[in-house]
């Protein structure tokens, strides 16, 4: 017959002890795996919005850049770079020939907002008729420029996307634009 066991037993501090230690390092661990998937959803939410960024202002300046007529192009440097381009876009043709819009100009601009990472935070705009119309938001100082390679412009694009959690991306984009008039 096995022996009873005495109801006066219990845990002793040893026991105790090493169980507090085990469940402590377990929450701990559980905390240090919380806080690192949290840091990687927010690193991963800020490059997802700055490739969407990116994305969508690259079609804006193509969208701009497609109905330029290539022969009023100017503000290329020699090795066929710019940061400034200006061009007027082709309406149509009648009798006397073709019939352009006043002179537009593709630039970037510096804005207020102070984001952490981006020393010169600022914005890519199309100037048509005193009009100011944003292209891309969220766009460092450096990071447009168009190429020219005879009737095809190449537009190089960088945005960035911070969250209030203080994770910054950047993203590097381009796009063709072949030029038809």
């Amino acid at each position: 017959m096995p022996p009873r066991p005495d109801p006066q037993a219990g845990y002793t501090f040893l026991e105790l002890v090493t169980a507090t230690a085990i469940f402590a390092l377990m929450v701990a661990s559980f905390g240090r795996v919380f806080s690192s998937s949290s840091g990687l959803s927010a690193s991963s939410r800020a490059a997802l919005r700055a490739h969407e960024e990116n994305r969508r202002s690259l079609a804006a300046l193509s969208d701009v850049l497609r109905g330029a007529a290539w022969d009023t192009l100017a503000g290329f440097a020699a090795d066929q770079t710019s940061t400034t381009p200006s061009f007027h876009l082709l309406l149509g043709s009648d009798a006397a020939g073709r019939l352009l819009d006043t002179v537009e100009s593709v630039e970037w601009r510096s804005t207020a907002a102070l984001v952490n990472g981006v020393t010169e935070p600022g914005e890519v705009v199309v100037l048509k008729d005193g009009q100011v119309t944003r292209l891309a938001p969220r766009v460092p100082r450096g990071g447009f420029s168009v190429v020219r390679q005879g009737n095809t412009l190449e537009i190089h694009l960088v945005t960035y996307y911070a969250t209030r959690e203080g994770r910054l991306a950047l993203v590097t984009g381009e796009a063709s634009v072949s030029l038809r008039n």
